[in-house]
């Protein structure tokens, strides 16, 4: 028997009418609490943050995330686990939603932040960033 080759999971941009409606399609009931989440948490781990636009991204896997929409990399501190680590923003962005799904997926009925979580980890162990993300969250 021959093993069957991993399939690679792929993030695309989310423009127009499909990202007015992504939070609603990806967290139903959950929507209200993810946005506000992820920009507290980048504003508590990112002294340079100050606000801004965000890209959004779908995973062919079913997941999603959010990163900010700027060049350049972002530093941030975890001082709960001694992190520091500069990340590209696409990298940062996968980081910060990883710990808001975390986090809500402890402290919300909705099941669909474990989901999330899970299928956005899934994406992060691939990542050309991997190492700075996880050390990060963990």
């Amino acid at each position: 028997m021959s093993a069957q080759p991993e399939t690679q999971i792929v993030a695309s941009p989310l423009t127009g009418k499909m990202r007015l409606r992504a939070l609603p399609h990806f967290f139903r009931h959950g929507m209200t609490l993810v946005e506000p989440l992820i920009f507290n948490l980048m504003d508590r781990y990112c002294e340079e943050y100050n606000g801004g636009y965000w890209e959004f991204f779908k995973l062919s896997n079913g997941g999603f995330f959010m990163s900010p929409g700027t060049e350049g990399t972002f530093r941030l501190v975890n001082a709960e686990n001694y992190s520091d680590v500069e990340l590209s923003a696409e990298a940062t962005g996968v980081a910060i939603c990883l710990m808001a799904y975390s986090h809500l997926s402890w402290h919300s009925p909705e099941h669909i932040f474990n989901s999330q979580f899970h299928w956005l980890r899934e994406f992060a162990l691939d990542h050309p960033e991997a190492a700075g993300i996880f050390r990060f969250i963990d």
